[in-house]
């Protein structure tokens, strides 16, 4: 049988990738605009003085992004948008992530045995995007693990999740 995420965890999910895709076009404006200002406050000539300072500018903005979206990325990467039981495993198909420029993450599948998975109860480890207080289930073998929201699920999933472990 197979479990797919209601249309509110899309949005949700949708909406922080907007919410990441803004900040990244956010620092691209900001550099630009100071590269700009930059430039013809140093009476329109490229010396190594300007061009030393647009680097570090760069470097900071790019630290800076880096920071805030790969974590947030890597969360929306491992979080569950379908749930297929099958009679000896479980596969979990999780939501894509793309940020222009340098991140391309497509929708993983995780397949757990039966026998092996263990389930843990915990919350979303980022409360920006989903403040849950232990309603999120942590599905993991060991070497992987997804998310699975059950308040954006079907109602029998965390019952038949527990039951199987």
């Amino acid at each position: 049988m197979i479990y797919e995420s209601n249309i509110a965890l899309n949005s949700l999910i949708l909406d922080e990738k907007k919410r990441l895709k803004r900040g990244l076009f956010f620092g691209i404006i900001l550099f630009l605009i100071s590269a700009i200002y930059g430039f013809l406050v140093a009476g329109k000539v490229f010396d190594l003085v300007f061009v030393f300072c647009e680097i570090i500018i760069l470097i900071i903005l790019l630290c800076l992004q880096y920071s805030q979206i790969v974590p947030n990325g890597n969360l929306i990467n491992i979080t569950a948008k379908n749930i297929m039981f099958g009679e000896k495993e479980i596969v979990v198909e999780t939501f894509p992530f793309y940020v222009p420029f340098w991140i391309n993450r497509d929708s993983k599948r995780f397949s757990f045995s039966m026998n092996d998975f263990k389930i843990n109860k915990t919350s979303y480890p980022v409360t920006k995007i989903f403040d849950l207080k232990n309603r999120a289930i942590k599905l993991s073998d060991g070497e992987k693990y997804v998310l699975i929201i059950v308040d954006y699920f079907e109602k029998e999933i965390a019952d038949r999740l527990t039951n199987l472990s």
